[in-house]
């Protein structure tokens, strides 16, 4: 496995755990794995990979502040898939006015 993936570290130096860096998109009412993605390739490189395999035309996808959600949004458009993004509110409203988005927007 190390061969593949990299060596997980912490501030007392290297661990024995092995880093596996993928993605899956999950149907909601089969629970089944629609598309997957792994490997040394950057998160929003596996987002854009889910989306491209994603059959489905009425998907939602569920990101976090943490996953690029600017290159997210972009992908996802570029797909024409929804997306559900969490965000703080000024960049919410920064994504919103930059990008062609439509649809709604609730800032709590």
């Amino acid at each position: 496995m190390l061969e593949e993936y990299k060596q997980a570290s912490n501030g007392k130096g290297m661990s024995y755990w092995v880093v596996v860096n993928s993605l899956i998109s999950c149907c909601l009412f089969s629970q089944s794995v629609v598309s997957y993605a792994e490997g040394g390739i950057s998160e929003p490189a596996m987002v854009s990979a889910v989306m491209k395999q994603d059959p489905e035309p009425n998907s939602i996808y569920v990101a976090d502040r943490g996953l690029g959600v600017y290159r997210v949004a972009q992908v996802a458009a570029y797909y024409g898939k929804k997306v559900l993004l969490r965000l703080e509110k000024r960049t919410a409203k920064v994504l919103v006015k930059s990008t062609s988005l439509k649809g709604s927007m609730a800032l709590n």
